[in-house]
């Protein structure tokens, strides 16, 4: 059976366990980091991101190129694949 959740802000699955997780934040860097500490890191086995190299939302507190440098760092036990 497949469950699946398509919640309006991670805060609703908080630390819940999902075999995939998409995160397509809202182009902040805080978005970005809020998603990753709520959902992502409890991911099984998939963890998506969109927009990781989007810099035209830097100057809007954007930064999801530095979240997504940070959560690579951070993400030491996980293979990284970029699609592009």
């Amino acid at each position: 059976m497949m469950n699946k959740q398509i919640p309006a802000t991670s805060e609703i699955c908080k630390g819940e366990h999902f075999d995939f997780v998409f995160i397509d934040e809202d182009h902040s860097y805080d978005g970005v980091i809020t998603d990753w500490n709520n959902v992502g890191k409890t991911a099984n086995k998939i963890i998506a991101f969109h927009d990781i190299y989007a810099h035209e939302y830097d100057s809007e507190n954007g930064e999801i190129v530095q979240a997504w440098e940070e959560v690579k760092v951070s993400a030491t036990n996980c293979r990284h694949i970029i699609f592009s």
